[in-house]
């Protein structure tokens, strides 16, 4: 907007170039993807909050593997996971995922073992707005 606001034209942010399917990937099918990361090394990251799953790709988008969260071995389900975020210090990749509906944040190594699980405070409700 102008100092007198009206609107005024600006250029695209992101201009799309290729529009791709799972199967382009090599991944045998994706549910809703709610968030894409990538790490230092150029690998992409999408989650799949229906599947709970995150895919890997490399920099030249080939798929790599597909990540399911593990706490002592067993598979953990995330529901309407709204996003994640990646983090390296040290070499070390975590992966931090926000499990909606289980109102949890979910930390876990580069194989999807669960490090730490923070939870929502009790007292969070009693917070007004």
């Amino acid at each position: 907007y102008d100092r007198f606001g009206n609107a005024c034209p600006s250029p695209n942010q992101y201009v799309p170039v290729k529009t791709s399917c799972a199967k382009d990937f090599g991944i045998p099918s994706i549910g809703t993807v709610n968030d894409i990361a990538s790490d230092g090394l150029g690998r992409l990251y999408i989650l799949d909050a229906d599947n709970s799953s995150i895919y890997q790709m490399d920099k030249e988008l080939n798929y790599i593997k597909t990540i399911k969260i593990r706490d002592s071995g067993t598979e953990l389900i995330f529901n309407d996971a709204r996003g994640f975020t990646i983090s390296e210090n040290g070499g070390k990749l975590k992966i931090y995922i926000a499990d909606t509906v289980h109102e949890r944040i979910l930390i876990t190594d580069e194989f999807g073992n669960v490090i730490n699980t923070i939870k929502k405070p009790k007292h969070f409700n009693q917070i007004a707005a």
